[in-house]
């Protein structure tokens, strides 16, 4: 007979171990944008501009 006790708890671990990692890599991203945001904000030589709704840039 399959020891589904086992079983539960082998896939239940792993599911657990998943939203962890899925976690910590999401508060990874979070930061990483972050960091970034704050490069953006402190470069000085940034041109800012404001385009009407619906207008792309165009190189």
């Amino acid at each position: 007979m399959p020891d589904y006790k086992e079983m539960y708890l082998t896939i239940m671990r792993a599911a657990n171990k998943a939203l962890k990692l899925n976690q910590e890599a999401i508060e990874h991203i979070i930061y990483a944008q972050q960091q970034t945001e704050d490069m953006y904000i402190k470069a000085d030589d940034t041109p800012l501009s404001i385009l009407p709704p619906n207008m792309e840039i165009q190189e």
